[in-house]
């Protein structure tokens, strides 16, 4: 495009600038019209030149432009690729001022050439018909007519370019704005659903785990003996601990970015209180936890970590109650996080239980953070896990509750 625009107008200007030179618009002296031809030569290429930094510089192109076509025998096209540089980029004074230089440079360029009798000496005398015969040179409202023909005719070329670039803006600006609507209805669709499943999770757990507390509270007073008492409390804690638990992660689901809420979200620090609770529960529990805190871990590894923990505890209490339970968490920046739990499985137990929910529960935590991992039985009969987790998730999920 560039260049199509730099070779036409550089052809018309010194075309133009030869024709007038030929009818006489210079000394009469050789010398004097050779050293003329080469400085309106020179004039015409370099406005010619200057038509390539037209977006940048258009205001320099329309002044020289417009004055070269008064004085020298020059059109003003560069000057109109000015005006129409100007009118599609610019909405102040700029366009209206370089209209009106562009105007009175167009007059002046139409007007000397029209002073030419034949077609051979001017251009517009080719438009309007004239032959190789001498005839009148043209009246002054045919170069007003001519002259405003082509400004306007500049004009309304601009006006078109810009009503295309104003409509194609209008129409990504519109398509943004519907793809924010559509993203803020995805939200609200799914604070909805978030909102109603909360509610269903605290009338159906919340009054089941209330009822457990308070019965287990009614256990602990009358028991009979301390075996029972204790085991009652137990009870009634475990139960209070899980109301708990649901409030936080109601909380969660209706307000995922509360800050408050993201404080409260457990992590690896939380694991001795697991083991507690395991050796509360009656399941020995012979832990190593070591973490290398170094590098800062990344809050949604540390949260999985502790779900995985807080999983595996949970099996190895439910499918072999009262057997010990060996667990090691071993982390650092350059070896990730390590996961590993062993205990011996109950004589009457399947020799393999790898598809339990708690299972394919921690294979989905894993995953989720691009970590990997491993269920398997040994030779002696124990059920062993084992996790892996990268120091820093490697998909970009968000913990779960």
């Amino acid at each position: 495009m560039i260049g199509c625009v730099f070779t036409c107008t550089l052809a018309i200007s010194m075309a133009d600038g030869r024709d007038k030179m030929a009818r006489g618009f210079a000394p009469t002296d050789t010398d004097a019209t050779s050293d003329w031809s080469v400085l309106i030569w020179l004039v015409g290429v370099g406005l010619a030149v200057l038509t390539i930094w037209r977006t940048r510089w258009p205001e320099l192109l329309v002044a020289l432009s417009s004055v070269a076509g008064l004085l020298l025998p020059l059109d003003t096209a560069p000057a109109l690729v000015g005006l129409t540089q100007l009118i599609v980029r610019r909405s102040d004074w700029r366009p209206w001022a370089a209209g009106v230089a562009v105007s009175i440079g167009t007059v002046g360029s139409v007007w000397r050439d029209s002073r030419g009798t034949t077609s051979e000496s001017s251009f517009w005398q080719i438009i309007t018909g004239a032959t190789e015969t001498a005839r009148d040179p043209l009246p002054w409202w045919a170069v007003a007519i001519i002259s405003a023909l082509v400004v306007a005719a500049t004009v309304g070329i601009a006006l078109t370019i810009r009503a295309r670039r104003e409509v194609a803006t209008y129409a990504e600006r519109g398509a943004a704005q519907a793809e924010r609507l559509d993203a803020m209805q995805d939200d609200l669709a799914r604070k909805v659903e978030r909102e109603r499943l909360a509610q269903e999770v605290h009338d159906a757990l919340g009054h089941r785990l209330s009822l457990l507390s308070l019965h287990a509270g009614a256990l602990e007073v009358n028991a009979g003996d301390e075996q029972t008492a204790r085991s009652a409390a137990l009870l009634r804690q475990g139960a209070q601990q899980s109301m708990d638990d649901l409030r936080s992660l109601l909380s969660m689901l209706r307000n995922p970015g509360d800050p408050d809420v993201a404080a409260r979200v457990p992590d690896l620090a939380d694991v001795p209180t697991l083991i507690d609770e395991s050796l509360t529960a009656g399941s020995p529990v012979v832990a190593s936890v070591y973490i290398d805190r170094t590098e800062p871990l990344h809050p949604v590894v540390s949260h999985t970590a502790y779900r995985i923990v807080q999983e595996l505890l949970t099996n190895a209490r439910k499918h072999a109650p009262g057997t010990p339970i060996r667990l090691q968490v071993n982390g650092s920046a350059q070896s990730g996080i390590e996961i590993s739990t062993a205990n011996r499985m109950p004589a009457d137990a399947p020799p393999y239980a790898g598809q339990g929910t708690g299972l394919v529960s921690i294979t989905d935590r894993v995953r989720q953070v691009g970590g990997r991992s491993k269920v398997w039985v040994d030779q002696e009969r124990a059920f062993r896990v084992g996790a892996w987790l990268p120091w820093n998730p490697i998909a970009d999920q968000e913990p779960r509750p």
